[in-house]
């Protein structure tokens, strides 16, 4: 899957025309491009409606840092924005898949998914 998900990347950051430190750090910053999140694992996507890409550059244990569930003040939301599906563990997040990318778009009017 991973060498999939890179090849997939690679060809639709050509077709874009992006150049090299575009296509490195397509966030600016330092959180490295897609393939590095990839394979640090800090790309998924929802187990049940597929939404996705989700980020995770921090910790695997959603429940503490999630705004509802846990606890502290350093909290976001950690369930997905479509369905509400929620697990305490990012492990249950499935590896992400760039084949639609559809599924992380949103209605500008109602929010929903978009239907394409």
């Amino acid at each position: 899957v991973q060498q999939r998900v890179e090849s997939e990347l690679q060809q639709r950051f050509e077709a874009l025309g992006l150049n090299l430190s575009d296509r490195q750090n397509p966030f600016g910053g330092g959180m490295g491009s897609f393939v590095e999140m990839l394979r640090h694992g800090q790309l998924r996507q929802c187990p049940k409606c597929k939404y996705g890409p989700v980020l995770n550059t921090y910790c695997g244990d959603l429940r503490t840092h999630d705004r509802t569930r846990g606890q502290g003040t350093d909290r976001t939301t950690n369930e997905c924005p479509t369905c509400g599906f929620f697990s305490a563990n990012w492990s249950d997040w499935a590896i992400w898949d760039p084949e639609d990318f559809a599924a992380a778009l949103r209605c500008p009017l109602c929010r929903d998914p978009c239907k394409l």
